[in-house]
């Protein structure tokens, strides 16, 4: 079940990304896309009936929850956040500049 959610995040989050013509609303559309990705991920991963990965005993190394997904996901986590920042930066730079978060009256990108 939460894999479909997921799934239906990312969905969401493209498809916001590519209807608007708002940054703002673009940034925010990508930021839900990658919320679905980090659930998938960590739906992925099997966990029912496995302990936390504190090892007591060295000599039992069997029925322990793997921890790579979760610090992999930590880190998504941070670099998404750190990318959002910068791009709202930019797109409040860029409001101050031009007026406009529009991104069909961007004059710069076309030739």
């Amino acid at each position: 079940m939460m894999s479909i959610s997921s799934i239906l995040l990312m969905l969401i989050g493209l498809w916001g990304a590519i209807t608007q013509k708002n940054l703002i609303k673009i940034f925010i559309s990508l930021g839900i896309a990658e919320t679905g990705v980090n659930l998938l991920f960590i739906s992925i991963a099997d966990y029912v009936g496995k302990k936390a990965p504190i090892i007591a005993d060295p000599n039992i190394v069997t029925g322990y929850a793997d921890p790579l997904p979760h610090a992999l996901i930590l880190t998504s986590i941070v670099i998404g956040t750190a990318v959002t920042a910068l791009g709202l930066t930019f797109t409040a730079r860029y409001y101050c500049q031009k007026g406009t978060l529009d991104i069909s009256r961007m004059k710069e990108l076309k030739n």
